[in-house]
């Protein structure tokens, strides 16, 4: 098995385990979540401002736990969309999506990202996300160990930017 095939069945696993079905894997340069697909769509790019600030963020909205790396804090947002996102009708996810993408230029980079994650449907996937990680710290510590194991030999086996757009 090489280290994408290990990555990505370690990944469904963890997620049967915990209870999280029917969801499919991809690459992306960055986290997002397909809400017809079913798919978390698993980030190549570091953005270690934007890491720093979303972890901020988490703690200062009740996350009681820090220094989670990087790509967990991601994978268990994006698995909070596919776990809150039904309870939003397509006329609010336009809406919603509308507000994301308006561009305030009296907000810098960080304010507009804090406005960005409490949108109804980012603040409902960073809640759920928060209250993951609050009651479920050993579940977010295999994930972690997953993303330590086989993270480091995927990068060591392929050019990650490669990746993108393919299946995982």
């Amino acid at each position: 098995m090489d280290a994408i095939e290990k990555f990505k069945a370690d990944i469904q696993d963890w997620l049967v385990k915990n209870g999280f079905e029917n969801i499919d894997l991809a690459w992306n340069d960055d986290y997002a979540y397909g809400i017809d697909s079913r798919t978390i769509y698993v980030g190549v790019q570091a953005f270690p401002e934007i890491s720093e600030w979303f972890e901020e963020f988490l703690v200062e909205n009740g996350c009681q736990y820090s220094d989670i790396l990087d790509p967990v804090k991601c994978f268990l947002h994006e698995l909070g969309h596919h776990e809150t996102i039904y309870q939003f009708d397509n006329t609010q996810l336009s809406w919603f999506e509308f507000f994301k993408n308006f561009d305030d230029d009296s907000l810098d980079d960080k304010e507009f990202l804090w406005h960005y994650w409490q949108v109804k449907d980012e603040w409902a996937a960073n809640k759920w996300a928060i209250d993951f990680i609050n009651t479920n710290i050993n579940a977010v510590c295999d994930l972690i160990d997953i993303y330590c194991d086989d993270w480091n030999d995927i990068v060591h086996q392929y050019d990650v930017f490669q990746l993108v757009g393919e299946p995982l």
